[in-house]
């Protein structure tokens, strides 16, 4: 069915599920928010206005469109000082966008200078000639059109907007035929069909040649007039002034998000600007702390090397500590520092070994605990571990427990690392440990401990001990 362009349809809520939908078709559907005009929906998809009707038309058979009724806008009517400022504010725009680009205000002469039109229709006495007309730009045909012809007297760029206007006239509008924007000014409107009229008024050439444009004056001249007629009325201006305030608040519209568009590319330009700069000043401030902190690291890492250099172990691991943490990324800082910290916990264990062993010498046993713990935390050997777990098997026996398996963990270690271990020693080593086990109620253990070092030293009286405590357990 041929659909009326202003008619309105919407969306149905589902649609029916033995509607076939091509992927145009969806397109389309998509294209309707609420309820939209199908002359707007046609020119929406971007599809030949025939193939668009016919997927519209599918649609609503189909059921998944429907027509919508639509209310009559209320008519807006608008006061002729209004409209007259609204005029001289579209035409300094107009001038001022003109004058930007080097040229002027494009406006249509309807009465070529000298020619005469005398005998044309009078301006009627009650129409004000101060009134400024808001014009539109006629069409023209192309200045090669075959149907201009110079010899006669009328202009030939009058010939050219007068044959468009014999071209597209029944397509025009009342307004169009005019020459005018929609507008309720009556007095506007009659003004505008005076200068046409005269325009195109054939007895304006009285006596002259005008060949085919003389018809042509003639039928565009009653067409004036007809378009004057229905423009008196105010139910045929109304829709093509509801249309033109549309038209004018869509274009508000668009030159208002343009100018937002803009408004906001400036402001992201502007915010990548300062987030460039605020980039590029906290770059060069890592760099100068980074210049800084290298700086410092070099110092520390001279007085790391004197304290290193002088055997204060501890105090150069702290330098090589803080150095490193100023230049983090020195691969040699690092190393340095694990070495010196572990040259220095060694050394600090075996002086603190050493210091156990003086108090055991001197039967201070519990003074010594302290000391044999310190060496087995921070150079864990098995010998300092073993004998710290001998120590505290009976105050704590799960750490004495711990201690020993760290102990055995250790001696195994140096025996797989081709340490070699005197007989005596491991012996020693290993009663230690069994003992340790021992007290933690791992008597399995102890036992398997004690079995070994029989194998190797079964005259040992320590040994003999160790196994008779294991038989009393």
């Amino acid at each position: 069915m041929a659909l009326d362009p202003a008619q309105h349809v919407q969306r149905n809520e589902s649609i029916p599920a033995e509607l076939e939908l091509t992927p145009q078709d969806y397109f389309v559907l998509s294209r309707v928010e609420g309820s939209v005009k199908v002359g707007d929906l046609v020119r929406a998809c971007g599809l030949p206005s025939s193939e668009a009707s016919a997927i519209v038309n599918k649609l609503i058979d189909g059921g998944a469109l429907t027509l919508a009724e639509v209310k009559a806008k209320p008519v807006v009517r608008r006061s002729t000082a209004s409209l007259r400022a609204a005029a001289e504010a579209r035409k300094r725009r107009a001038l001022a966008a003109a004058l930007a680009q080097g040229g002027r205000a494009p406006t249509v002469e309807v009465a070529a200078q000298g020619e005469d039109v005398s005998n044309g229709q009078a301006e009627d006495e009650g129409t004000d000639k101060d009134d400024e007309l808001e014009r539109i730009d006629r069409k023209r045909v192309p200045a090669s059109d075959d149907r201009l012809d110079d010899s006669y007297p009328i202009d030939v760029d009058r010939q050219r907007w007068i044959l468009a206007m014999n071209d597209d006239h029944a397509q025009m509008s009342q307004f169009e035929i005019l020459g005018i924007l929609p507008t309720h000014d009556v007095k506007a409107i009659k003004r505008a069909y005076h200068e046409t009229s005269r325009a195109l008024h054939p007895d304006a050439y009285h006596g002259r040649d005008l060949g085919p444009f003389r018809s042509i004056l003639s039928s565009l001249f009653r067409e004036a007039k007809a378009a004057y007629a229905e423009l008196r009325r105010e139910d045929v201006r109304a829709p093509w002034v509801d249309r033109r305030i549309e038209d004018d608040a869509r274009a508000r519209q668009e030159v208002e998000a343009e100018e937002a568009e803009a408004r906001h590319a400036r402001e992201a330009a502007a915010a990548e600007r300062r987030e460039e700069r605020t980039r590029a000043r906290a770059q060069r401030q890592r760099e100068a702390l980074q210049a800084k902190m290298q700086e410092e690291a070099s110092a520390m890492l001279s007085e790391a090397e004197a304290a290193e250099k002088s055997g204060n172990l501890a105090k150069a691991a702290n330098l090589y500590l803080l150095a490193k943490r100023a230049d983090p990324a020195n691969a040699e800082l690092e190393a340095k520092w694990e070495a010196v910290r572990q040259a220095a916990r060694d050394k600090r264990g075996t002086e603190a070994y050493a210091r156990a062993q003086q108090r055991l010498d001197l039967g201070q046993y519990a003074e010594a605990l302290p000391w044999l713990i310190e060496a087995a935390q921070a150079h864990p050997t098995a010998e300092h571990l073993a004998h710290a777990a001998f120590a505290v098997r009976e105050g704590d026996p799960n750490m004495g427990r711990d201690l020993a398996m760290r102990a055995l963990e250790a001696l195994r270690s140096a025996e797989a690392s081709g340490e070699k271990v005197r007989t005596a020693e491991r012996v020693r080593l290993h009663v230690w440990i069994a003992y340790a086990f021992l007290a933690a109620g791992q008597v399995s253990t102890a036992r398997a401990q004690a079995e070994r070092v029989a194998k190797e030293r079964p005259d040992d009286p320590d040994v003999r001990a160790l196994l008779k405590a294991c038989k009393a357990k």
